[in-house]
């Protein structure tokens, strides 16, 4: 019996050594497992990193939206102060470019335009990068902004005052008022919906850069046109 029996266990141990030796067949389905495993892992790598972006695009949305809400009261208090600056700084000739320096439309587009200038410039600066905004998208809204308001200024006045004989402070007051706001609302939706070409990119920075000039130049040198006239005094410049 004792014969028997060592061949029986012996025949078994061979049996369990071939069975767990991959064959051809087993090693088929583990590459086949492995590669599902690591198809698997990539898949729901890349759904975490969408995920990671589309938070990250919402939170910057979020943020633009916010910005140029928030820009509204900035722009209305800083350029209806600008409006009183030239006399309390005593007319000082390095301001003129900055500031009103009388009552006409064209001095009071001053008002919009650099205080319009500094909240884009402002929120840039300090938070561009942590909420990663795009410099090109930022600049185009920019001058989306500006230019918006300052058509709103002097067409509404022109408007009022041409074909209906209305012109007060009151009225000013509002055309400014619907121009800061309209303006942002654009500026906010052309920066989430508008990526911007070199072309418009360059149109956008010629636009500010052509405007402060300008101020700068008819401050001291006004044409004599109804644009530059000074109402109260019937003067050009100051």
């Amino acid at each position: 019996m004792a014969v028997p029996i060592g061949a029986a266990i012996l025949r078994f141990f061979c049996m369990q050594s071939i069975l767990m030796k991959p064959g051809p067949t087993r090693g088929k389905m583990i590459t086949k497992n492995a590669s599902s495993t690591k198809f698997l892992m990539i898949a729901g790598r890349k759904k975490e990193v969408l995920a990671m972006t589309e938070k990250r695009v919402l939170q910057s949305d979020a943020f633009v939206i916010r910005s140029f809400i928030a820009g509204i009261p900035f722009i209305l208090m800083f350029g209806g102060l600008s409006h009183f600056a030239f006399a309390w700084i005593e007319e000082a000739n390095w301001a003129a470019p900055f500031v009103p320096v009388n009552e006409s439309v064209w001095e009071h587009l001053k008002m919009s335009y650099w205080s319009t200038f500094l909240w884009f410039l402002f929120v840039f600066l300090s938070f561009g990068k942590k909420h990663r905004l795009s410099p090109s998208r930022w600049l185009l809204a920019g001058g989306v902004s500006t230019l918006f308001c300052l058509l709103v200024i002097v067409t509404g006045f022109y408007t009022l005052k041409g074909a209906f004989d209305i012109e007060s402070l009151f009225t000013d007051g509002m055309l400014f008022f619907i121009g800061i706001i309209s303006g942002q609302l654009l500026a906010s939706r052309t920066y989430r919906s508008v990526e911007p070409s070199r072309m418009w990119l360059g149109m956008a920075a010629v636009l500010w850069l052509l405007f402060a000039i300008a101020f700068a130049l008819f401050s001291f040198q006004p044409p004599a046109l109804p644009l530059f006239l000074d109402t109260p005094t019937g003067s050009y410049g100051f």
